[in-house]
């Protein structure tokens, strides 16, 4: 039985950020690499993966997925630059579908 991805509970709205369901197929949500959370494909930007990453979404995701910060940058449709996962991590909860 596949179970979907759990909002985080203070998100009000669909969320970006989910809890990672152990069933969660990655061809519909991408891992983030040190937690146990996975972001919507849809929410994610394929040019900017090739832009920042010269990798497709499905390829990041069978690799093991993608950081906080890399997350923003595919998100928001802009050139990758380090950020503290702290940072990164507000910056996710902000934003919703």
């Amino acid at each position: 039985m596949t179970r979907e991805p759990v909002p985080l509970p203070e998100c009000k709205t669909t969320p970006i950020l989910e809890v990672e369901a152990k069933t969660t197929p990655p061809a519909t949500h991408m891992p983030v690499m040190g937690y146990p959370l996975v972001i919507p494909m849809a929410a994610l930007d394929e040019h900017q993966a090739h832009l920042n990453h010269g990798q497709t979404l499905d390829t990041l995701a069978r690799r093991g997925g993608i950081s906080l910060s890399e997350a923003v940058a595919l998100i928001e449709r802009k050139p990758f630059h380090p950020m503290s996962d702290a940072y990164a991590m507000s910056c996710l909860r902000g934003l919703h579908l």
